[in-house]
């Protein structure tokens, strides 16, 4: 949460990207977020992924991607071991 908290006041102007190496001029960045809640209420720090992510698109940035599965709001399948692999061999090229 301490990341997603750092790239909020960035995204806001809080905070100077040239002051945060891996943010500087010219660097490619994205942190991509997978998570998953039973629900709503059993969620932590739901307001402040969702508000990153408000903020993220109408800014036009592309820092942050969150993918979010609630269990109860969303009946998509499990992620399985299948689905994480799936999901992670698209950026395996990036690393």
């Amino acid at each position: 949460m301490d990341l997603v908290a750092l790239l909020l006041r960035v995204n806001l102007g809080q905070l100077d990207k040239g002051s945060i190496p891996f943010l500087s001029s010219g660097s490619t960045f994205k942190f991509v977020l997978y998570i998953s809640f039973a629900s709503r209420d059993e969620s932590l720090a739901l307001g402040l992924l969702e508000g990153l992510k408000l903020i993220t698109e109408k800014l036009g940035l592309s820092n942050f991607e969150l993918n979010l599965r609630i269990t109860d709001e969303n009946k998509a399948k499990r992620w399985n071991e299948a689905f994480i692999e799936e999901k992670l061999a698209a950026y395996s090229n990036k690393v």
